[in-house]
């Protein structure tokens, strides 16, 4: 097999993947890519080829939310052999993770890979699933700080049930604004209890 069509079968082969691919070389200098890279990054190929690497990643960093981190972070690879990923989040709402490996031929570095994935679908998931949970801890901690204060009013009112000031206190510090939010012109009536205990009772039933 010739050069040209190993060229050839490795384009298929880039062209197959779902992922945007830029391969460049020693200097920056432009080697491959796919059509999904350009359509990804809204590069065309015209103003990959002629130009070097550095050129081709201002022009993603100018539409994201937060250019510099990402340029740093190529800036750093450049001079590196490590293998890493960046998340980089677009303007227009498009997440992107950024995977990049060196181009290894015959032992040495040679240049770059890099792989761009949509994984937009897969964030903005896993956000509202945060957000559903955040909440719904929230719900929970409300739900027992409620079972809690309900046990400590009939603690208080088993041990003397005439202590009415003591259970609108108790009342009254968990809920919003001053004691009177408790004192609402809700009864439910409770033999044994006075109208103030009362009042209180029918608040937190509330």
């Amino acid at each position: 097999m010739n050069n040209d069509e190993h060229r050839e079968l490795l384009m298929a082969t880039i062209e197959s993947t779902a992922d945007g691919i830029y391969i460049s070389g020693l200097g920056g200098k432009y080697l491959l890519s796919n059509s999904r890279f350009h359509e990804m990054v809204k590069v065309s190929l015209a103003e990959t080829v002629y130009v070097k690497h550095r050129d081709v990643f201002e022009m993603v960093a100018n539409q994201l939310e937060n250019p510099l981190p990402f340029l740093y972070w190529v800036h750093d690879l450049l001079k590196s052999p490590k293998v890493d990923l960046f998340i980089v989040r677009f303007t227009d709402g498009r997440i992107f993770e950024c995977y990049s490996v060196p181009l290894v031929r015959d032992g040495k570095n040679s240049g770059r890979v890099w792989t761009f994935s949509d994984i937009t679908r897969l964030k903005k998931t896993e956000e509202t699933a945060k957000l559903y949970l955040d909440l719904m801890s929230h719900d929970i901690r409300n739900r027992l700080q409620g079972l809690v204060m309900s046990v400590e009013i009939l603690h208080l009112m088993v041990d003397n049930p005439d202590s009415e000031l003591t259970i609108i206190d108790l009342i009254a510090s968990e809920l919003p604004g001053s004691g009177t939010y408790a004192a609402k012109n809700i009864t439910v009536p409770q033999p044994g209890l006075s109208s103030h205990c009362q009042h209180a009772l029918s608040v937190w039933r509330n």
